[in-house]
């Protein structure tokens, strides 16, 4: 089973290669992350998390995905925070799931920069969260690199 799922996963690889804009690939981001979370097979995480980070970067060079319906985007993200507050997080899956939320947060303002606003009120309701629970899995960079992302945004303008 898991010589299949490496199988799957080299596909994938190739799909998010050659049609990274393509809006459908976005769908792939939530399972990958949840694989990355259940797997008991390090390499399996491993692949899924070098899947994710050819996607942002393939976007990163070649454009993002321009995607219409930005409800389907924020609950995405909402999805990746809610991934993220999983209590059997690792290391690779709280800063892929980083990479991922903000990412969603690129293609939401590059869309409309008004998207912005949105973000901000999901990554409050995760630092909310993280703060109520001493038990919080999330790691502290989750959040600072949001700042920092917001920070160099902000320069960019």
């Amino acid at each position: 089973m898991v010589n299949f799922k490496n199988r799957v996963l080299d596909l994938l690889l190739i799909y998010v290669k050659q049609e990274h804009a393509n809006p459908l690939a976005l769908q792939l981001i939530l399972p990958a992350l949840q694989l990355m979370r259940t797997t008991s097979t390090p390499q399996m995480a491993n692949k899924a998390a070098n899947l994710l980070k050819t996607y942002f970067d393939q976007c990163r060079s070649k454009g993002h995905p321009d995607v219409d319906d930005q409800a389907a985007l924020l609950q995405l993200m909402r999805d990746i925070h809610t991934e993220v507050m999983s209590r059997s997080s690792s290391k690779l899956h709280g800063s892929t799931c980083s990479r991922a939320s903000l990412f969603i947060v690129k293609v939401m303002v590059a869309a409309d920069e008004g998207n912005y606003a949105e973000a901000v009120n999901v990554y409050a309701e995760t630092q909310k969260t993280w703060f109520a629970s001493s038990k919080s899995k999330i790691q502290p960079a989750f959040f600072t690199e949001w700042i920092s992302w917001s920070i160099n945004s902000r320069k960019g303008k």
